[in-house]
């Protein structure tokens, strides 16, 4: 008989096994598992979706606030710089001049501001099901492309109607901009982060957008710049390498220094191996945080 209550305590033991499952986040301390958010993309395309509705939802203009924060902002310029101070922009209208820097700042700066809020803002799905948050950075930077392309599709508007024909140098925009996409990942891994620990990111970031704006050759031409100041400038502002690279690329009017270009890669590749190092030795105590 006891052999017979042997029998019936193993089926029963194999199937307490298998009712268990752990679910875990993998190893820590990697680089980010690749397949990991590969696995994740339905619901990585799901909340660049959601993102983009809840941006401009119950306005009433809508998606129109892509176009019209950027258009008023290049008649101001235009206004003051261009008719007013006539800053020197070569052959080129000061609007086109202008909106070439200001598409590209804006989506600096859409990424820089969303990722310090990425992890909170999707706090009510992280604490019911485990994804990898390493997807938010990437939600971010998709769901500013979007704003970007209707942005740009602006520029090329007022280019048109102010007969500026996109530059031969255009062919290089991909590898600029993709070398754009390698910094802006970097920060946002690193924002994303640190957004979670400490909320004075947050609040800071509007700021550092400011001082990024400014400081960056869009509303002046790089060449107001002195030259022994070129270097320390590279340097301490990193965009200021892409965005005169990408408006060099677009409509030709600035000089391109591939030096500035190699700066502003060489610091973006720090950030983004440093950004993944320390976003996935952070991520295991996210929910601690919210």
């Amino acid at each position: 008989m006891s052999n017979d209550i042997a029998q019936d305590e193993e089926p029963v033991q194999n199937r307490q096994r298998k009712m268990h499952t752990v679910i875990t986040a993998g190893e820590y301390g990697r680089f980010g598992d690749f397949d990991e958010i590969w696995r994740y993309r339905h619901l990585l395309f799901t909340l660049v979706n959601r993102n983009v509705r809840v941006r401009y939802k119950n306005t009433a203009l809508g998606m129109g606030w892509i176009v019209l924060q950027p258009g008023l902002q290049m008649l101001v310029y235009t206004l003051v710089f261009g008719i007013w101070a006539r800053l020197p922009t070569g052959n080129i209208p000061y609007s086109v001049f202008v909106l070439s820097g200001l598409v590209q700042v804006f989506f600096i700066n859409g990424i820089i501001l969303g990722s310090a809020g990425a992890v909170r803002g999707n706090q009510g799905v992280s604490k019911k099901v485990y994804f990898p948050k390493s997807i938010l950075p990437f939600v971010v930077i998709l769901s500013s492309l979007v704003d970007y392309g209707v942005q740009f599709l602006l520029l090329l508007v007022i280019m048109a109607l102010s007969g500026v024909f996109p530059s031969p140098n255009i062919i290089w925009f991909p590898f600029i901009f993709a070398s754009l996409i390698m910094m802006l990942l970097g920060l946002s891994l690193w924002f994303t982060a640190l957004g979670v620990r400490f909320r004075d990111v947050t609040l800071a970031l509007p700021a550092i957008s400011m001082l990024i704006t400014f400081l960056s050759p869009v509303i002046y031409p790089i060449t107001m710049v002195p030259e022994k100041y070129l270097t320390l400038y590279a340097w301490l502002n990193p965009f200021v390498g892409y965005v005169t690279a990408l408006k060099w690329s677009i409509i030709g009017v600035e000089p391109f220094h591939p030096w500035m270009l190699g700066v502003s890669t060489s610091i973006a590749f720090v950030l983004l191996v440093t950004g993944f190092w320390f976003f996935v030795r952070t991520e295991r105590d996210f929910n601690d945080y919210l």
